[in-house]
């Protein structure tokens, strides 16, 4: 049975939160969670930090991140050089790890990255779940490179359908700038009732995002409110739902 793409963004969020829990507690840190480089600053640097009490190693990993068929996508890159790509931390200890543009920048769309750090595991000693499952922890932030001509500004736009017991909203990008919703919720306009958990949406720039939700035995609201938080700024906008 295919898990509606609205249910496995909040599981990945769910082990987010639960994974950031771990590295507070132990493990790796890392700051900031993102970076911006252009033209004219091509190079930038992370800090990680261990605040564990056994030595750790850590891979830095850059890759390329498009959205296709509504879904994000990563693969390895060499676009961005990473220095040290192979972290070796003492408890406490600290390293810079420095990220710098190789590839020109587009001329008018800023272009999204992403950084995976990944600890190495080094001996059967380490966190083990409740289900006997050896713990990896890995933390993705975004890099984003300005363009070459202009300010960078998301033009977002959300479209919502049902077919059967499946809402869906697609949440589109024409601008030229990174577009995030944070705290996102979608809510019956008639009723007021939430029909999701939080989640986060990211859309770059000429880019898609789709979230699925599967309803259950009621048939789907005739309009849906979708509230969330961009730029800091309050989001609120209200769709009609349309019928495939």
């Amino acid at each position: 049975m295919r898990v509606p793409l609205l249910l496995r963004a909040a599981a990945a969020i769910a082990l987010l939160a639960l994974g950031q829990a771990a590295w507070a507690s132990g493990g790796f840190g890392l700051s900031p969670m993102r970076l911006d480089l252009t033209a004219q600053a091509p190079m930038a640097a992370f800090t990680l930090s261990n605040s564990g009490s056994e030595p750790i190693v850590v891979q830095a990993q850059p890759m390329a991140w498009r959205q296709v068929d509504g879904r994000d996508v990563q693969e390895a890159t060499r676009a961005l050089l990473v220095n040290p790509g192979i972290v070796s931390l003492a408890p406490g200890e600290q390293q810079v790890v420095r990220v710098a543009l190789r590839a020109a920048p587009d001329r008018r769309l800023a272009t999204g990255y992403r950084m995976l750090f990944t600890e190495v595991p080094q001996s059967e000693s380490g966190p083990v779940s409740g289900t006997g499952i050896r713990i990896i922890k890995r933390m993705d932030v975004p890099v984003f490179v300005a363009p070459l001509e202009g300010e960078t500004r998301p033009d977002g736009s959300i479209a919502a359908d049902s077919t059967g017991d499946i809402l869906g909203l697609s949440f589109a990008n024409e601008g030229t700038g990174y577009w995030r919703l944070g705290d996102l919720k979608v809510v019956d306009a008639a009723s007021g009732r939430q029909l999701t958990p939080p989640a986060v949406i990211g859309v770059l720039p000429g880019g898609m995002r789709r979230l699925e939700l599967r309803l259950g035995d009621g048939p789907a609201p005739e309009k849906v409110v979708v509230e969330a938080d961009v730029d800091g700024q309050p989001f609120r906008t209200e769709l009609a739902i349309g019928r495939r």
